[in-house]
């Protein structure tokens, strides 16, 4: 594309040359011959005087061809190749031929590079971007077009034979060979994308599928290394988490199945690919023997009658055991419908470890928070139900929102119960001189597990404009009530500017080093955004 660009540049310079050259010297062209031929009119005009005062006997023989001479060299020294005999209409052919061949010549080429332009982005610039958008749009389509798609896929590998590391055609051809349904094919492009952008989570979501899918249906050890890493960056990636669970379920692990499909339930997924995880996750609870058990089905009423969404607003929706900070069961929606129902069950508890009983009392908290932060912020509208009772069947709750205002949403939060003091971890933050955000970008400060699942443990939000900053986190911002910061010997602590605004890792975002400390000898570290 930048060659492209240089010699378009310089065809369009050498087209405006062409056309103002003859402005240049046209001028000085134009105004010699009108000179000429004044000259010559005025030189034919005294000559013919001259000859009737010599037929009137008024000038010699002599004197006439002196004085001729005389008019020539006094008016005919710009056109030498004018003589006596020669009539004015020849005289004047010679000046007008020289600007009008110069006129011509430029405009002719001028004429040409528009062709020449036209052939040059055929063959240099138009490769890349009519080939991408030619699978775009044969990607999108419902019919199959086997020979457009072998045309594309002949068009695309020539492209890549030039340029290797081209990771846009890379990521159409694997999705091209998808759709082909040559899987190995489509893992061996996504495999070359991976290599130039790690972290790209469509691309290794890509590259997961269709190594799944090339395994029929397993995942193998190698795919898997690529599983641990989508689930670092997203771990409530639903697409991955379910292959997780067919896995599981080929290998009749149905708890573990159940575990993944509730994970990506957990996630919001919505509509019908919501519809179809809960069938299978009723399916493989049945093969493993584990009831419904209890759930409690959640109407949030008045949405659209709160002023001042922004598409960063998201509906939280939490159960807890009254008196406690910590919630049970977490379910995460976009502000996309009213009214909107959810349902709390075992694909939305915090800890699985601590499953739903019959008879246990909770408190249902339907929360929305114009900033995503799942905290009861001061800009949060929430309101809170009366106690409800867990069943064997499902119960009903219903929650309006329209008639809460911010401030009582947001004084509406239960007081957090006693927790361990004496683990916590203090953080001085600041970004480094090259870093450069929004003052409303976010940053997310992170402890994690060294080892078990990716979920952290604790996540504290703050914006860019608040750097540098100095905060502590304790067993109070503990993300699920079994994973207290005291209760691990180590953990792994980072910062994360997100220009996504979204806590999982996305392409430029900026990270610091991993910080491991220990908590309960309260330790203070320092992260440097860089």
């Amino acid at each position: 594309m930048t060659q492209f660009l240089i010699l378009g540049a310089l065809l369009i310079a050498a087209a405006v040359g062409c056309v103002l050259w003859p402005f240049r010297r046209g001028g000085v062209s134009i105004d010699q011959a009108r000179r000429k031929r004044d000259n010559l009119g005025v030189y034919h005009q005294r000559v013919a005087e001259l000859r009737r005062d010599h037929q009137d006997g008024n000038i010699d023989p002599d004197d006439l061809q002196s004085l001729i001479e005389e008019l020539s060299a006094a008016l005919l020294d710009d056109v030498p190749e004018e003589r006596e005999g020669e009539p004015s209409g020849t005289s004047s052919q010679p000046s007008f031929e020289g600007p009008l061949r110069r006129v011509l010549l430029p405009a002719a080429l001028a004429g040409l590079v528009p062709i020449f332009a036209v052939l040059l982005y055929i063959e240099l610039g138009a490769g890349a971007d009519l080939e991408l958008a030619g699978a775009a749009g044969l990607l999108r389509s419902n019919v199959d077009r086997p020979v457009a798609l072998a045309e594309l896929v002949v068009r695309l590998e020539r492209r890549l034979d030039a340029h290797p590391d081209d990771f846009d055609s890379l990521y159409v051809l694997g999705h091209v060979r998808m759709r082909e349904r040559d899987f190995a094919a489509a893992a061996s492009s996504f495999t070359r994308a991976v290599a130039l952008n790690r972290f790209d989570p469509d691309t290794l979501v890509s590259l997961i599928q269709a190594n799944f899918l090339a395994e029929r249906g397993r995942i193998s050890e190698i795919n898997r290394g690529y599983v641990d890493r989508l689930l670092a960056i997203d771990p409530g990636q639903p697409l991955v988490l379910e292959m997780l669970a067919s896995d599981a379920t080929a290998s009749a692990d149905y708890v573990g199945a159940a575990g993944y499909l509730e994970r990506a339930l957990s996630g919001g997924v919505a509509g019908p690919n919501a519809a179809a995880l809960r069938a299978e996750l009723e399916r493989v609870r049945g093969l493993a023997g584990i009831g419904p058990g209890p759930a409690i089905d959640v109407t949030i009423t008045g949405l659209a009658g709160i002023d001042g969404l922004t598409p960063q607003a998201v509906l939280y929706v939490i159960a807890r055991r009254r008196g406690e900070r910590m919630p049970r069961m977490v379910v995460r929606r976009d502000v996309d419908e009213d009214p909107l129902t959810v349902r709390l069950d075992h694909a939305a508890l915090m800890g699985q470890q601590d499953p739903l009983r019959e008879g246990e009392i909770l408190e249902v908290i339907a929360r929305l928070s114009r900033t995503g932060d799942v905290r009861a912020g001061p800009d949060a509208v929430e309101v809170i139900s009366r106690p409800v009772t867990l069943a064997k069947q499902p119960i009903a709750v219903r929650l309006s929102l329209g008639a809460v205002s911010e401030s009582q949403g947001s004084a509406s939060v239960a007081a957090a119960p006693t927790l361990d003091t004496a683990a916590m971890v203090r953080i001085e933050l600041e970004a480094g001189n090259d870093v450069h955000a929004d003052p409303d970008t976010r940053v997310f400060v992170i402890v994690r597990a060294l080892a078990g699942p990716p979920m952290p443990l604790a996540v504290r939000a703050l914006t860019f404009a608040e750097l540098p900053a100095v905060i502590q986190l304790t067993d109070a911002d503990a993300m699920q009530p079994g994973r207290l910061l005291s209760r691990f010997e180590e953990v792994a602590v980072l910062a994360r500017l997100s220009r996504s605004g979204s806590p999982t890792l996305r392409p430029g975002d900026v990270e610091s080093e991993i910080a491991q400390v220990r908590p309960r000898d309260r330790p203070t570290v320092t992260l440097l955004l860089n």
